[in-house]
């Protein structure tokens, strides 16, 4: 009879993010010998190593929103993704799909980056003095045949915050 070779288990982190069982040996072999395969082929020589090293430097969460990898998976999204600048191709860190996703509408630029946190902090309608409402006219939109999630933007003179 073959000996079973003993389990030889990854960081906490790293058994989180790919929610690995450890009752399960030859499910969580597997599943390591996949992502280890496919960090080396996506990320140029890459080892489960380096990326665990990653992981801990931003303790298992995106660097940007802080989120961890299970309440990504368990939302039925992807993974991390690996932030890379898109001239040198150097990778930076970890990013969940929507934070990554934003840098990339944003360019990577960081002019364009602290622009919109300017604007997030000062937008006109706090310039103008007045306070708009999004709203959604499902009466009107459904009597249209228009799709209800379609928009409209209204004045509310009555309301100080926006919602």
């Amino acid at each position: 009879m073959a000996k079973r070779k003993e389990l030889v288990r990854v960081s906490p982190i790293l058994e989180a993010y790919l929610r690995l069982d450890p009752s399960k040996p030859d499910d969580y072999r597997s599943r390591i010998g996949d992502f280890k395969g496919r960090i080396k082929f996506r990320h140029g020589g890459m080892t489960l190593d380096d990326y665990v090293e990653f992981l801990n430097e931003q303790n298992g969460v995106c660097a940007i929103c802080g989120n961890p990898p299970g309440r990504v998976l368990a939302a039925g999204g992807r993974g991390f993704h690996f932030d890379h600048d898109h001239t040198t191709h150097e990778l930076r860190g970890l990013l969940c799909f929507p934070c990554n996703r934003a840098l990339g509408q944003f360019g990577d630029d960081p002019v364009v980056l602290k622009a919109a946190l300017a604007y997030l902090r000062n937008p006109p309608n706090k310039r103008i003095g007045k306070t708009f409402r999004q709203t959604f006219n499902r009466d009107f939109e459904a009597s249209k045949g228009v799709p209800t999630r379609r928009q409209q933007l209204r004045i509310d003179s009555t309301s100080t915050r926006v919602p």
